[in-house]
């Protein structure tokens, strides 16, 4: 199993939703993105599999970033998909 989180993990491990974008932009961080990663018991803890990227620009909102990042989510969990497909997710797989 994967999940989608709305940042380049391991940044802002165990946040969701606006509480992310919002840590992203107080960090100053000029890059952001959403990550897919295996699920393991430990929150947001499993092996990142596929990360897209967007910039974070000084007018953007916790709202705006939300937006960019969810843009992102699809594409990375088709790309996720078809690495599955190909038989690159084993747990050897680097």
């Amino acid at each position: 199993m994967v999940n989608v989180h709305p940042s380049l993990l391991p940044d802002f491990k165990g946040l969701m939703d606006l509480a992310v974008h919002k840590a992203v932009l107080e960090s100053g961080k000029t890059e952001t993105g959403c990550s897919v990663h295996l699920i393991e018991p430990e929150v947001d803890a499993g092996r990142v599999i596929v990360q897209h990227r967007c910039p974070v620009t000084s007018a953007d909102t916790p709202e705006s970033l939300k937006a960019k990042v969810q843009a992102l989510e699809g594409p990375a969990l088709i790309a996720a998909i078809r690495m599955a497909q190909q038989g690159r997710l084993d747990p050897d797989w680097k």
